[in-house]
């Protein structure tokens, strides 16, 4: 599983440079992964999210999405606010 934090305008936040991945076929860029080995249950994952190192050290207040994705698809996404 991938995790991609998207900001307010709709742009990623800054993902470090070298992870990227392959998801629906196209080039994405992504915060965290996880690896998971789903055998028809539910589980609980957690995914550390990291953002890239000259990333500004204060995110700005606002509603952010999570997309959480695999290399096929989009699993979901979730909103998030930061006071």
């Amino acid at each position: 599983l991938y995790v991609k934090w998207i900001g307010e305008n709709g742009k990623p936040v800054d993902a470090p440079e070298q992870n990227q991945a392959v998801v629906g076929g196209e080039q994405s860029g992504f915060n965290g992964k996880a690896v998971v080995n789903f055998q028809g249950e539910a589980i609980e994952v957690c995914i550390d999210a990291k953002r890239a190192i000259d990333a500004p050290v204060k995110l700005e207040s606002g509603i952010y999405t999570l997309a959480i994705m695999t290399d096929s698809y989009l699993v979901g996404t979730v909103a998030v606010e930061l006071k």
